[in-house]
């Protein structure tokens, strides 16, 4: 038999607000009793606050990470002219750069091509996370991969991190949300295609 309840909870909401009061004010006219629906109002109310709570999370978040990636475009705005700086400088000496976390920068600039990702997956990993692993396809240790969301097949694509491994365990996903991923990799200014997207719910 066919369910006629409706899957998306926007929807569902909609639907239970014309169900649940008919059916607790003239049980009898649909064949049943008093019994039979009581607690039903009650739940109602339950799932209509849960889900405007969860509703404002998800605002919350999706304004969190704009911001946080504002602050992030905003650091390394400053920060990368002067790490290129120091990397450049004659007088500071590879030790003194290392401790500071700072790259070495290579004598010989490699003219290698970043080559696209390929085989990206993404599997949840525990509450709210999702582990993404891809192949790198040739590209060598100085290819750096950037890895990129889209929340709920919306919007542009937001940078969630960029690391120098083929795999990353990415945190704060929503419950129920779709999140769907991809992998560039670059070297410098040049980058490759997109890999393939791989989603998840949280």
């Amino acid at each position: 038999m066919a369910d006629y309840i409706k899957k998306p909870d926007s929807q569902f909401g909609g639907q239970m607000g014309v169900i649940v009061p008919s059916l607790v004010a003239t049980p009898v006219a649909f064949g049943l009793v008093a019994d039979d629906v009581a607690g039903l109002a009650a739940l109602r109310a339950d799932f209509d606050a849960k889900l405007a709570a969860a509703d404002a999370a998800k605002a919350a978040l999706a304004t969190a990470v704009a911001d946080k990636d504002a602050a992030r475009k905003a650091l390394e705005a400053v920060l990368r002219p002067l790490i290129k700086r120091v990397q450049a400088a004659p007088n500071v000496s590879d030790e003194t750069k290392r401790a500071a976390g700072i790259p070495i920068h290579d004598t010989v600039r490699s003219t290698l091509a970043p080559i696209v990702v390929l085989g990206l997956v993404a599997n949840l990993d525990g509450p709210a996370a999702a582990l993404l692993s891809w192949n790198s396809n040739g590209n060598s240790s100085g290819v750096q991969y950037r890895v990129e969301k889209r929340v709920n097949n919306a919007g542009d694509w937001m940078l969630v991190d960029a690391v120098n491994p083929t795999r990353l365990r990415v945190t704060g996903l929503v419950p129920g949300v779709p999140v769907a991923f991809r992998v560039v990799a670059r070297r410098g200014a040049a980058q490759a295609e997109p890999s393939n997207i791989a989603s998840v719910y949280g």
